[in-house]
């Protein structure tokens, strides 16, 4: 059996890492291949990493590496409340070290003595986005040094524009040696050729998926938990508290909603934001300073989001930048909830208004929340709509968006690469 060596590289465990996970975990996949997982080792991420190994029973080989990078000691500064100009100083000698190479040369080494150790017939390397995770290209240039041939690419966001001489050329070598890049949109696959040149005919366009994760808490009890009344109508989102997520623009939409006095909604209205992430001391004065303690619940870090989208009236996703085919909303449709997300790639090409799946916002920060208030209120006021669209967005993932398909397109994709690498 062929065997597949399956890197990610993320600061936080995140929809990019889930994925990664989902891929392991598949049983078409792992009929055919055998399964091998690495990834970069540090406490935040293998607390929810291990937490979903265990609970879809997923066996793989694990080779953890302790690799050095300054993106997930960053976040974390960040976070911290401290003055902007502190985190600048603080940052400073890391930054230094890393452009002095001293990061790339250790990394690499510690990647040869991997790929020596595991000896994949595919290497298929995970990444957050373009150019996202330095350390994966880095170990694109140990498994080419190693002579391994047989490389699958996989890019979860838009690539961004390359703005120095360098990424050029780090570009034509990561083309020049990839074998196939898989993105989950086609809106995606079009930012890499655009924005980096890579050759379109190793563009491969794999939707992404999710597991049935379960839902372990129902309404009445999450409500009790979260000491919400029983009649709330409860607005979800589940992403990192980051601006390119738009929370900011739904706690303004909720607050204008709450000011039209509109009566059995602006009492009942409640909005719970799942995840966490570095504007959350921000977002929580916003709740503070506008009188929204109460109806605005940050919730932190949460094993189990699909508890809360399975208890929401409707799941929001109105992010502003930098999006493509989040999890949380395939999610929303895997259980059958109405959904208002931004015209952005992969949402668009998954959620359609020609076919009544969703609400789809423009992507413009100055109207965004009279956007989201629009779409919640007619809602509201037409429930037969909500659950309209519900039902065909539950369709659309079924027929769409299973583990099965899911894990055949990679089968097929893992064949392919093997059949034409092999003499």
């Amino acid at each position: 059996m062929d065997k597949v060596l399956l890197f990610t590289d993320c600061y936080i465990y995140g929809g990019s890492e889930r994925l990664a996970v989902y891929i392991l975990g598949n049983e078409q996949v792992n009929k055919a291949f055998e399964m091998v997982f690495s990834y970069r080792k540090f406490e935040l991420y293998e607390g929810p990493l291990n937490y979903d190994l265990n609970r879809y029973h997923i066996r793989a080989t694990r080779h953890p590496l302790t690799l050095l990078a300054n993106d997930t000691r960053f976040y974390n500064l960040d976070r911290g409340g401290n003055p902007a100009w502190v985190n600048k100083v603080i940052k400073l000698p890391f930054t230094i070290f890393q452009k002095s190479g001293l990061y790339f040369l250790y990394n690499f080494i510690t990647f040869l003595a991997l790929l020596r150790k595991v000896r994949p017939d595919i290497l298929h390397i995970n990444n957050g986005g373009y150019p996202g995770s330095l350390r994966c290209n880095h170990l694109l240039m140990a498994a080419r040094c190693c002579g391994i041939k047989s490389i699958v690419y996989q890019v979860n966001n838009i690539a961004s524009k390359g703005k120095s001489i360098f990424s050029r050329y780090q570009n034509a070598y990561v083309d020049r040696n990839v074998q196939f890049f898989v993105t989950a949109s086609l809106r995606a696959k079009e930012a890499l050729v655009k924005e980096r040149g890579f050759s379109p005919s190793k563009m491969v366009t794999i939707p992404n998926s999710i597991m049935d994760e379960g839902v372990s808490l129902g309404r009445e009890a999450l409500l009790k938990k979260w000491d919400l009344p029983e009649n709330a109508f409860l607005l979800v989102q589940v992403a990192f508290l980051t601006g390119r997520k738009g929370q900011i623009h739904l706690l303004k939409a909720v607050l204008a909603i709450k000011n039209m006095r509109i009566p059995g909604l602006s009492d009942r209205i409640k909005v719970m934001l799942v995840g966490d992430g570095e504007d959350e001391k921000g977002l929580r004065s916003y709740i503070s300073e506008n009188g929204l303690t109460g109806t605005a619940i940050l919730t932190g870090y949460q094993d189990n989001p699909a508890d809360f989208v399975s208890a929401a009236d409707v799941f929001l996703l109105p992010s502003i930048a930098n999006e493509d085919m989040p999890l949380a909303m395939l999610t929303a449709m895997s259980i059958g909830k109405p959904i208002i997300a931004s015209r952005f790639a992969g949402i668009a090409e998954a959620i359609r208004e020609e076919y009544e799946e969703g609400i789809l916002l423009e992507v413009d920060p100055s109207t965004m929340s009279d956007q989201i208030c629009r779409a919640v209120l007619r809602l509201y006021e037409n429930p037969g709509v909500g659950d309209r669209l519900a039902g065909n967005a539950r369709k659309r993932y079924l027929d769409e968006y299973s583990q099965e398909a899911y894990g055949k397109r990679f089968r097929e994709l893992y064949q392919k690469v093997m059949a034409s690498t092999k003499p």
